[in-house]
């Protein structure tokens, strides 16, 4: 892994990681997939882990793929576009399926497969500079990339995703979050404030045991019907009954009550 491209640190439970190739606008090349799969290994090793802050430097979130690096007039094996394609949709599932609740904290645009990295987060919190720009087509390429066809219909409906993919659609940040996919926007200079603080009300709220039931159960459900969630969650529930942090929480819980405090 390149240390200085993806940056890692943590603090308090919550780590950060950084992509941070602005002069590139932390677009997806080659090695990326290599790269942040294993920065992310680093991070889930991490024993005190409780939430995780994905985030770019410089003013682009992620630029998608690199036009330069991956991309070009001459015919290439399609083989090597299939694997390479294949190895950023690894991230994604990676990322989607993280064991502690990941946080995107867009700090400005992100571009074509960008959009699928922001997306595979829980949520996302934006600087008021971001925006989701869906130019696939204007590159005579499909929006079935990085699994941003999947993921954006999941938040919008088919309707809605049809639409902005179609017309090459670049989606501003006050329009992303009335749209839900930001949950919040804010000034940029205080972007990384606001999204600490929802971190740390994650790591105040949860135990990582029912932060990772809560994960679970969340992804589970878009994948499922109303009966099918309701004969899964009791299962996530039951683990989370018999933990010692919930008989702590309880106890402090009834505690107060009886106290009237």
């Amino acid at each position: 892994m390149d240390d200085e491209k993806f940056l890692i640190s943590c603090d308090n439970g919550i780590a950060t990681l950084t992509f941070n190739w602005p002069k590139e606008v932390n677009s997806l090349g080659k090695d990326f997939t290599r790269g942040c799969l294993a920065a992310l290994d680093e991070i889930d090793e991490m024993p005190d882990l409780r939430v995780l802050i994905l985030t770019g430097s410089g003013s682009v979130f992620c630029g998608g793929g690199n036009l330069f690096e991956i991309m070009g007039p001459d015919p290439q094996p399609i083989e090597q576009d299939l694997a390479l394609l294949q190895g950023y949709n690894k991230v994604v599932d990676r990322l989607y399926h993280f064991r502690v609740p990941v946080i995107a904290a867009v700090n400005g645009p992100a571009i074509g497969g960008g959009v699928g990295i922001a997306m595979a987060c829980d949520f996302a919190i934006a600087s008021d500079t971001a925006r989701y720009d869906l130019f696939f087509g204007l590159l005579g390429l499909a929006a079935s990339d990085v699994g941003v066809s999947w993921l954006l219909t999941q938040h919008l409906g088919p309707a809605r995703a049809n639409y902005y993919t179609y017309t090459a659609a670049s989606i501003k940040a006050d329009e992303c979050e009335r749209l839900g996919l930001f949950a919040k926007v804010v000034p940029k200079e205080n972007l990384m404030s606001h999204v600490r603080g929802a971190a740390e009300r994650i790591v105040l709220s949860y135990s990582p045991l029912s932060a990772s039931a809560t994960k679970i159960a969340m992804r589970n459900a878009v994948n499922t019907s109303l009966h099918g969630a309701l004969a899964y969650d009791p299962f996530m529930q039951t683990v989370a009954f018999q933990s010692p942090d919930h008989k702590t929480r309880i106890h402090a819980y009834q505690k107060k009550i009886r106290n009237g405090t």
